[in-house]
């Protein structure tokens, strides 16, 4: 049988767009961070999804009050779209704003980092190609 792409949400990447400020993405820390009041063990299989499910309502709410495109294809194409990292998640410069790390240190990272995730990279040449266009 072939093997078919059928499109998917990812819950995470869409509280990362619409909830840039949350302490981390994990499920049990949104479900605290959101004050869920839902009795389920964390950690079981259907504790997880209660939650993922109560997450993911307040997430479509929150993207519909923000005027975004109705639909499941608009959703899941918004929570594709590239998400800009705050913080350098790894190396020296661990922990810092990334409008903060040394530009040839960014240069570097792009020239010879291979494994760098692709919202680090587009994040990393998003803020280079800001330096170019500021006065």
């Amino acid at each position: 049988m072939p093997e078919t792409r059928k499109p998917w949400l990812d819950t995470r990447r869409l509280a990362q767009h619409l909830w840039p400020d949350a302490p981390n993405f994990k499920n049990q820390t949104l479900r605290y961070w959101k004050r869920l009041k839902i009795e389920a063990t964390a950690h079981s299989a259907d504790g997880d999804t209660l939650v993922t499910a109560y997450l993911l309502i307040l997430l479509i709410r929150d993207y519909l009050v923000r005027g975004y495109s109705d639909g499941p294809q608009a959703l899941i194409e918004f929570s594709e779209r590239p998400i800009y990292v705050q913080k350098m998640p790894f190396g020296k410069h661990r922990g810092t704003p990334l409008e903060e790390v040394p530009d040839d240190y960014l240069r570097w990272m792009i020239k010879n980092v291979d494994t760098m995730d692709s919202d680090l990279r587009y994040s990393i040449k998003s803020r280079l190609e800001r330096l170019v266009i500021s006065p």
